[in-house]
């Protein structure tokens, strides 16, 4: 029986759609292999094994992509047999990754029943020449922490090194990383202080660092002494004393402070163009030394850090003995987060204002909890201040 008109175009639907998807196959397929490498090295190591499946031709192309990312499952955390299969694929992946060298090797994993492994991994990455180490490791009961091995501390074209959780940073007495440019360490554990001091003293090319503390380790960092240093993230975690903290970073562009308790600091930070402040009630009195050292500052961010909620705190906030240069001739915008309506806060928002010469936007987000009539009050006491700058626009969120 002949087909239908209807049954006829419906098979040639078909098979047009089929060769659409064809066509488009053999145009990714006529790519060069150094392309297709490049779009596999925006997956993570995983994904790109499976591209293999797809023709003979695939097969080798993920063995050659000078990106290693790899992430265990969270069942592993639980699980020994699960994290030994991990270990086993991750040493599979380094063996049969041909690239002499790597551009990156991120790990993300619960720390194996072998920690001997780990190392081997490591040394493996180091000597093809890595440019970039991203390791977070999740501690277990058996091994609650990783202890890096010495060869990192000496890998000549190491440029970027973030570490976080369950790892113990101890740094031998020779230290070499003279391509580093950026170092996170984030919640991680110090073995002595000498390690602190002797990982940012070899670090002469330094730009970026970002530091998550804990306060109360047996580790005090307290001395920050990096030339090179343009940008610098801090925060501490809520303790329950001070703590002293110096900085020496005179060409830093741009630095990031999260903190619940009020900081004791020695600064030197000249060159400072942004300046972001997420503090609790008992660190706002930072504020004028950071205005006060800050000559060219351009942005200042000012946010209240929620996690200090019940500490008890009260701020006192005194304003700087004499204004402060960047107020009179670089300050251009402020940003004011989790705005209160109390009273020291007014009080710093009526002193930028009034004092700030060259100041062209100032943007304050109210406190989700505030109440509507509260929110007018506030913008009716904020539009009486003087303003320093005839161009300075105030917006209320």
């Amino acid at each position: 029986m002949a087909n239908s008109p209807c049954q006829e175009i419906d098979v040639s639907s078909k098979r047009s759609k089929s060769s659409d998807k064809e066509v488009c196959f053999d145009r990714i397929s006529r790519l060069p292999d150094v392309l297709i490498q490049h779009i596999l090295s925006f997956l993570p190591t995983k994904e790109a094994m499976t591209t293999s499946i797809l023709s003979k031709r695939w097969l080798p192309i993920w063995t050659s992509v000078p990106i290693i990312d790899l992430q265990d499952s969270r069942s592993c955390r639980t699980d020994s047999s699960l994290r030994l299969r991990f270990g086993q694929f991750v040493t599979r992946v380094l063996i049969l990754n041909k690239m002499a060298c790597l551009d990156k090797f991120r790990l993300e994993f619960n720390m194996v029943d072998h920690p001997s492994y780990v190392k081997t991994w490591f040394r493996d990455a180091v000597s093809r020449d890595v440019k970039e180490l991203d390791i977070t490791v999740h501690g277990t009961q058996s091994f609650p922490i990783l202890k890096l091995p010495f060869v990192l501390f000496t890998a000549k074209t190491l440029q970027v090194l973030k570490l976080s959780n369950e790892v113990e940073l101890h740094v031998p007495g020779t230290v070499s990383l003279p391509c580093l440019k950026v170092l996170h360490l984030v919640w991680i554990k110090y073995r002595n202080d000498e390690s602190v001091s002797r990982i940012f003293a070899d670090c002469h090319v330094l730009q970026e660092l970002v530091l998550h503390i804990y306060v109360g380790d047996n580790t005090t960092i307290s001395n920050i002494s990096i030339p090179t240093l343009k940008i610098m993230s801090i925060r501490f975690a809520t303790g329950q004393h001070k703590h002293q903290l110096k900085i020496n970073a005179p060409i830093l562009e741009y630095l990031n402070l999260e903190d619940n308790l009020g900081l004791e600091f020695d600064l030197e930070l000249s060159g400072s163009k942004c300046i972001e402040l997420n503090v609790g009630y008992g660190g706002w009195n930072m504020l004028s030394l950071f205005l006060e050292i800050s000559y060219n500052l351009q942005l200042l961010v000012l946010a209240k850090n929620d996690n200090c909620r019940g500490l008890g705190l009260e701020c006192r906030w005194k304003p700087p003995k004499y204004v402060p240069e960047c107020l009179l001739s670089s300050l251009e915008r402020v940003d004011f987060k989790g705005f209160e309506d109390v009273a020291y806060q007014l009080r710093m928002v009526k002193y930028i204002l009034g004092n700030a010469q060259v100041l062209k936007m100032m943007d304050i987000f109210t406190d989700g909890d505030l109440p509507l009539e509260s929110k007018l009050d506030v913008l009716k006491k904020l539009l009486m201040f003087p303003r320093g700058s005839k161009e300075c626009q105030l917006h209320f969120n």
